[in-house]
């Protein structure tokens, strides 16, 4: 096992914490099976603007990790769902459906 940290933002509570998890490393990553509730650069004051985001693609490489994750649209005004795949990434990732739409869409 491959034991991980990174730090996340509450928006409920609007605290920053460090969160742990664990990600198996077996067979299994080759199937992209790990998942995770940390997201990368999670940040209270995202999409205030939507335009903000406009030039902001969805990011994340292809790495061992599988996890969904939300991020704005600006060309269709939507937030869309992709599989992240646990490096890289930037500002426009959410953990949800409506965290996206509430932060982000016009």
């Amino acid at each position: 096992m491959l034991d991980m940290h990174c730090v996340a933002y509450q928006s409920s509570t609007g605290v920053w914490f460090k969160m742990k998890y664990i990600a198996f490393v077996a067979i299994a990553i080759l199937l992209s099976l790990s998942r995770s509730r940390c997201w990368v650069d999670a940040k209270p004051e995202m999409c205030q603007q939507p335009s903000a985001m406009a030039g902001m693609a969805q990011d994340g490489a292809a790495c061992l990790a599988y996890m969904p994750v939300w991020t704005y649209d600006a060309s269709k005004n939507a937030c869309t769902e992709f599989m992240f795949g646990g490096c890289g990434g930037n500002s426009n990732q959410f953990s949800n459906q409506r965290e996206c739409e509430k932060a982000c869409k016009d």
